[in-house]
């Protein structure tokens, strides 16, 4: 059985390394589409395939988060040109969490052909507990909430035969698969799933709320998506001075519908470090200089559309 993992990923410094690292423990090949990243990942990842890991590096540098289209792409490409079997779809905060490889390939055995596959989330979440002067993540964070979120969240996992089938799309965020005739059917792995860890840090999480819902305003006012990006976005325009707790309230909440009552019980469910961490501090991790950077690409995105699109376009209304 061939496995492969796709990702798309940006500005994910701090834990794109045991990403990588950790991934590859299960699949054979993992593509990643870096989606004009300015905190040191992309620096990372060719790194890391200098390494002679089995790792494609592909450039997006569109800056709204059109993620449905650009790993639709992706995938459909990895199909006409890849060998697998199934393709993982994955974001740079989740990490494959099995027993072994065996115990993968035991619980995809179980999906038909033309189906695919589903990977429960479980949300690993800072806590008092964590040693914050350590840099790893997979070392720092070690407990997990003791009861997820409903609705439950999965990832797709994408089958040969599906694939095959004829054209398909994936939905924003990798939950769902579509062929013609509608959602894919897809059944729960067992004894697998996906750790995921959105919430790292305070300078992480400040970070991503002071830029990832930026991403999806670019996609227009009606953008359907990011609802957790809007509601820390706006947190942070409310109140930027946030705390300790305020991350083990966030991390707790980050999946939650608005409002609802959340289990705070964790439970002590470590998953096992990489045993080699070479490149993960060269991330730019300070949310200000971030800012400042992303100010920079945005302001360069506005002026090359000026050049290219608005001012070809008034020279053309003005003959």
């Amino acid at each position: 059985m061939k496995l492969h993992g796709l990702a798309r990923v940006k500005n994910e410094g701090d834990v794109i390394e045991e990403f990588v690292r950790h991934n590859l423990r299960f699949l054979d090949a993992l593509t990643v589409i870096d989606n004009a990243s300015f905190d040191g990942t992309l620096s990372v990842l060719e790194s890391l395939r200098a390494e002679g890991l089995p790792l494609t590096i592909l450039h997006d540098p569109i800056l709204p988060k059109r993620q449905s289209e650009t790993m639709t792409r992706a995938a459909r490409q990895c199909a006409a040109e890849a060998d697998w079997d199934f393709l993982f779809l994955l974001d740079a905060d989740e990490f494959l969490k099995v027993a072994d490889r065996d115990g993968l390939e035991q619980s995809l055995a179980a999906v038909a052909p033309h189906e695919n596959g589903l990977l429960p989330w479980v949300s690993y979440v800072p806590t008092r507990c964590d040693d914050e002067s350590e840099p790893r993540i997979l070392n720092r964070i070690t407990y997990r909430r003791a009861v997820e979120s409903t609705p439950a969240f999965y990832k797709s996992v994408i089958s040969r035969g599906f694939a095959q089938g004829g054209p398909f799309s994936i939905a924003q965020g990798n939950h769902s698969t579509n062929g013609a005739d509608g959602e894919a059917t897809a059944v729960v792995l067992h004894h697998a799933a996906l750790a995921h860890f959105p919430v790292r840090s305070l300078v992480q999480i400040q970070s991503k709320a002071l830029l990832g819902w930026g991403a999806y305003i670019a996609m227009g006012p009606d953008v359907g998506y990011g609802w957790h990006q809007r509601r820390l976005f706006e947190r942070l325009e409310s109140d930027p001075a946030w705390t300790s707790d305020d991350l083990y309230e966030i991390a707790l909440s980050y999946t939650a519908a608005e409002g609802s009552h959340q289990d705070s019980r964790v439970t002590h469910d470590p998953l096992p470090p990489v045993p080699v961490w070479r490149f993960g501090n060269t991330a730019v991790a300070a949310p200000l200089a971030l800012a400042a950077m992303y100010v920079r690409q945005l302001a360069g995105a506005i002026a090359e559309y000026e050049a290219t699109v608005r001012k070809p376009q008034q020279a053309a209304i003005d003959r």
